[in-house]
């Protein structure tokens, strides 16, 4: 069995990037990601 990877890329250019495998772990990844300022993304 694989693994899909995505990656999800923020529109604002002071954040970088993350991936994840699931919807799961998008929602929990995208609720904690913050930009460089310390502000939600």
């Amino acid at each position: 069995m694989t693994s899909n990877n995505y990656h999800a890329t923020p529109y604002d250019p002071t954040a970088t990037g993350f991936y994840f495998h699931n919807y799961e772990e998008y929602e929990a990844k995208a609720r904690t990601h913050r930009n460089d300022y310390g502000e939600v993304v």
